[in-house]
């Protein structure tokens, strides 16, 4: 047994290492995952936002039968203290047998004996109960005291009926109102139901402790009705219990009067809580959402039964219906998968079984019967071209190897060492000095000393001492160049020479002011710069006295930041500055008092250092 499981382990294991069967594997694995587990999320999603959505709706129908209750209930308070406040019920009440009816006779000429007494009691009911669109003479009922031998009518009754009962003790002993349950009796004088029940005084006759006891009967069959409509789903029940948690009113007929703790209280605690509450129950070895909610003002409680099973069966039937959405996927993915994984794993087998054959003898092994252009078409042409060339290849690698070798001479004789450019023009300088040709002298210093400062080693950053120096060498070559042409000034204070400057700013300048303002008016000009300290920046004017420029588009040149050939040397000044230094750094052109332009450069405070100089190869 154990041999069998070893080999079956090595069979699956060779199986799983093809990478047709492990394409196949992981595409399946792709598609049932995540599809598995959306349609779980999905459904748990759908099953919560059902419940919630059952919940938020027994609440508002829950809310709904309070206030109607409520409603009713104060609606009948409202009638029976128009009733007990009305003039001739007050004159009615407080009769008594003991005295004669003609005190009442001289008051309602009408009221002569007991019978007539009753008839005035009807009358009075019935002008305030018309009104509520639900009351009848067998729903409301007075019971007053016995005149007699008489008897009253369907409405009006004896006080004696129902003092005798077991329940009258429990009424209020005041005029307060109070809800009360009363069981089915033989007696068809007696409540019955659920009625409101409320003690009326003889306010003018102080010697009765009472007079008389009215009841209402509230409609709980339309209440009942109510609850049918207020269903979650078929299978709900909803119940309202008295403060005796006796069933007054539900949706199930044949539960009314029941006691709900002999039927549920094993299953359901009951809450006394007048926010609504939900929870999940066992019930009947079903779960079951139990819904709760107490009636404050007359301590009444409204409970909801519903399955889940009831809520989740549209969620069921999807259930079903994304089980075999996914049945089918799993076999259509399966499909595809083995076309795709064969796709795939073909012209990789064939590349492996021609690679196979490779040895130092037979570099050259072709595939020609792969026909698909594609990716793996592109891979065989050039396993197949490499092959062909890897001959080849050894002798162009050798042939390389040598013009490498031949272009690393030739780009070392093509040096031009500037230490040989800077001794060859200091030998012309001493030959120039030998001849007395003094004016070749100091230009051949002068551009020595340019390209000198120029070059700087290949730093960016120099002192600004060297940047004048610099471009003072430039101003000599210039005015040899430009005979009682050019004069020229430069000042700096002495605490600022060490300050860091970027190569290369100031000949430019200078170049554009005898250029464009100094050449064209064919007269001597004069370039003054000076070098100042202001706060913590260095203020750098560079003026002249030639025919001006368009200030406005000097400036829009200068900050533009597209490639335009205009200017580009007086843009890069600019731009490199800001690059170095900051956007708030750079250069600013404004017209003379009188004629020329000034270009005036801010810069930051920044006493040059040698190991935070930064390198430039373009230098």
């Amino acid at each position: 047994m154990i041999k069998k499981l070893i080999s079956f382990k090595k069979y699956l294991s060779k199986k799983i290492s093809t990478i047709k069967n492990q394409l196949i594997i992981i595409f399946l694995l792709i598609i049932i995952i995540p599809t598995t587990l959306i349609s779980s999320i999905i459904y748990t999603k759908s099953t919560e936002s059902l419940t919630n959505k059952t919940e938020n709706i027994l609440e508002m129908n829950f809310n709904l039968l309070e206030n109607n209750i409520l409603k009713e209930i104060n609606l009948i308070d409202k009638v029976v203290t128009q009733i007990y406040l009305d003039d001739k019920m007050l004159d009615l009440l407080s009769y008594s047998p003991s005295k004669h009816f003609y005190y009442l006779y001289s008051r309602y000429k009408v009221i002569k004996d007991p019978i007539t007494q009753s008839s005035a009691f009807e009358n009075v009911l019935n002008t305030y109960t018309s009104t509520l669109n639900y009351f009848n003479k067998s729903k409301t009922k007075l019971y007053v005291y016995q005149f007699g031998d008489y008897k009253f009518n369907t409405n009006i009754f004896n006080l004696e009926e129902v003092q005798i009962t077991s329940w009258y003790p429990s009424i209020s002993p005041d005029s307060s109102p109070r809800i009360m349950y009363f069981p089915r009796s033989k007696n068809n004088n007696l409540p019955q139901g659920v009625n409101y029940v409320r003690k009326l005084f003889g306010l003018k006759n102080y010697d009765l402790s009472f007079s008389s006891l009215i009841t209402i009967q509230l409609p709980m069959n339309e209440i009942s009705k109510m609850l049918i409509n207020l269903k979650p789903t078929n299978g709900s029940t909803i119940f309202v219990l008295n403060e005796n948690n006796r069933i007054i009113a539900s949706t199930e007929n044949k539960l009314i009067n029941a006691n709900f703790k002999s039927f549920f209280s094993s299953y359901m605690p009951i809450k006394d809580s007048p926010i609504f509450n939900t929870e999940i129950i066992d019930y009947n070895n079903k779960k079951t959402l139990l819904s709760t909610k107490t009636i404050n003002d007359i301590n009444w409680k409204i409970i909801g039964i519903t399955p889940l099973n009831e809520l989740n069966k549209d969620l069921y039937r999807t259930q079903k219906f994304i089980k075999l959405v996914i049945l089918i996927i799993l076999i259509i993915s399966l499909s595809f998968a083995l076309l795709l994984a064969n796709r795939i794993s073909n012209p990789i087998k064939k590349l492996v079984e021609s690679m196979g054959t490779l040895d130092t003898d037979n570099l050259y092994v072709k595939i020609d019967d792969y026909h698909f252009n594609d990716e793996f078409s592109y891979l065989i042409d050039h396993y197949n071209a490499a092959n062909k060339k890897i001959r080849n290849s050894i002798v162009k690698i050798k042939e390389i190897e040598n013009e490498k070798k031949e272009a690393e001479f030739k780009a070392l004789q093509a040096q031009i060492n500037p230490h040989f450019l800077y001794n060859t023009l200091d030998a012309v300088n001493w030959l120039s000095l030998k001849y007395d040709a003094e004016d070749i002298s100091i230009m051949v210093t002068s551009l020595s000393d340019f390209f000198r400062y120029s070059l700087s080693k290949g730093k960016t950053i120099i002192p600004l001492k060297n940047e004048l120096i610099q471009t003072e060498s430039y101003l000599t070559i210039q005015k040899i160049r430009f005979p009682d042409m050019i004069e020229y000034s430069i000042y700096c204070e002495e605490e600022i020479k060490e300050c860091s400057i970027v190569k290369l700013t100031l000949q430019p300048l200078v170049e554009n002011s005898i250029i464009h303002g100094i050449e064209p008016t064919d007269e001597p000009g004069f370039i003054e710069i000076v070098c100042l300290k202001k706060n913590s920046n260095i203020i750098i004017t560079v003026s002249d006295n030639g025919i001006g420029a368009d200030i406005d588009m000097l400036n829009n040149i200068i900050n533009d930041t597209s490639n335009s050939c205009s200017s580009y040397g007086l843009r890069n000044v600019n731009q490199r500055i800001k690059s170095y230094f900051g956007d708030e750094y750079g250069i600013i052109f404004s017209e003379n008092e009188t004629i020329g332009i000034t270009a005036t450069i801010t810069l930051p405070f920044m006493i040059y250092e040698e190991d935070k100089n930064v390198k430039d190869d373009n230098c």
